[in-house]
C-alpha cells in the first residue's frame, strides 16, 4: 500500500488491486469523507482492450500490415505488437470504447487473425 497526502486529501493506493483504491478527505470541522474505488468507478467500465492472439497461419508481414491498416499503428508499433503476440501468445493492440474496438476486431477477424475485446 502507498499512502499519499496532498493538502486535506489522503490517497491510499494499492498497486496490486486498483479496485481497492481509496481517497480520504478531511472536510470542514475535521469530518472525514471517504470515497472508495474512485478509479474503478470512472474509467475502467468504459475503456476496453483489443487483444490480438498468436496463430501459426499468418506470417509476420501480413499481421504487421493488418495492424497498420486496421488499427492505424505506425510500422514500429505494429512490429512490436506482432512480436509480442508471437512470443507471448497475445498482445493488447488497442484501448478504447467498445464500439470503436468492435469495428477493428471484426476487420482483423475478417483478415483471418484472432482477436477479442476485454
Amino acid at each position: 500500500m502507498i499512502f499519499l497526502k496532498i493538502k486535506n486529501y489522503t490517497i491510499i493506493f494499492n498497486p496490486l488491486n486498483v479496485k481497492s483504491n481509496t481517497i480520504i478527505h478531511m472536510g470542514e470541522g475535521n469530518q472525514l469523507h471517504k470515497q472508495e474505488n474512485y478509479d474503478s468507478q470512472r474509467n475502467h467500465s468504459k475503456e476496453k482492450n483489443l487483444v490480438l492472439y498468436n496463430d501459426e497461419v499468418n506470417d509476420f508481414n501480413y499481421v504487421i500490415e493488418s495492424l497498420i491498416e486496421v488499427c492505424e499503428h505506425d510500422n514500429v508499433q505494429a512490429e512490436q505488437c506482432t512480436y509480442l503476440a508471437h512470443y507471448h501468445g497475445k498482445c493488447e493492440v488497442k484501448k478504447g470504447a467498445y464500439q470503436e474496438l468492435k469495428v477493428m476486431k471484426d476487420a482483423l477477424i475478417e483478415r483471418g487473425l484472432q482477436a477479442e475485446i476485454y
